[in-house]
């Protein structure tokens, strides 16, 4: 919802279009509003979790809990005030902290403004998804999908990551306590952090982390110079080339080219 779908002849980023209000007289599933960027929406009963890149505020319709996009919220619509969170638009940039408990994915999708968001806590799925601007911090654990087709921004995971975090980056930052499965599948750019070490699909690759890598590090989540040494730095690997090979299943495996 008020994304410009680059599969359907859109730019890829957030539409320019005014995005609709939806009403629901009713309860709603789980992963309501996923990957949302712009638009309203209106329940009149509970939304079940995980949520979507949603987060409810004060509504303007009686007898309804209104909910708009993290995204939205963040770069456009900071006059709106959250329920149960915290939204602080400085002089230096909108910092939001999220600590009220609740579970969303896609948290910040397609995000193109310099914001920092904090999240005290768990995240779901798709954490970052195609970010451009914009800092991300998450206390706890984040589900698959993290950082997945990040395109500038920065996703910082202090516990572990699910399966395919970093999966298609193009630019940006991605650092993790921890992950699970493969991370960095069909990898273009950026660089993955993660202070325990990951298994990587081709092209990432575990590469040297120098001292700027350490000061970024450092500054991310306040760690020092012995703690920033333990990390690793994976990104896509510069000795080799790899192919696409399409899989009976329709899936695509990355493999060397002797």
């Amino acid at each position: 919802m008020g994304a410009d779908i680059r599969h359907l002849g859109g730019t890829g980023g957030i539409g320019t279009g005014t995005a609709s209000r939806i009403f629901v007289d009713g309860d709603v599933g789980a992963e309501a509003g996923l990957g949302m960027v712009a638009g309203a929406v209106y329940v009149s009963g509970r939304v079940e979790e995980p949520l979507g890149n949603i987060i409810e505020v004060r509504s303007d319709v009686a007898g309804y809990h209104k909910f708009v996009s993290v995204t939205d919220l963040l770069c456009n619509h900071r006059h709106e005030v959250p329920v149960s969170n915290s939204l602080d638009p400085g002089d230096e940039g909108v910092r939001l902290v999220l600590n009220d408990g609740i579970l969303r994915g896609t948290l910040c999708a397609r995000c193109d403004c310099p914001v920092d968001m904090l999240v005290e806590g768990d995240v779901h799925n798709g954490t970052g998804l195609l970010m451009r601007q914009g800092t991300v911090t998450v206390t706890g654990d984040a589900g698959m999908n993290t950082g997945a087709h990040l395109n500038g921004g920065t996703v910082v995971v202090r516990g572990v990551v699910g399966e395919f975090a970093g999966a298609y980056m193009k630019r940006g930052v991605l650092l993790i306590g921890g992950g699970m499965g493969y991370a960095g599948a069909g990898m273009k750019g950026g660089a993955i952090y993660s202070r325990r070490k990951i298994a990587t699909s081709p092209p990432a690759e575990k590469t040297r982390i120098t001292g700027a890598d350490m000061s970024l590090i450092r500054k991310l989540v306040g760690a020092g110079r012995f703690e920033s040494m333990r990390y690793s730095k994976y990104k896509v690997g510069e000795s080799d080339a790899y192919v696409a090979v399409p899989m009976r299943d329709g899936s695509l495996v990355m493999r060397k080219v002797d």
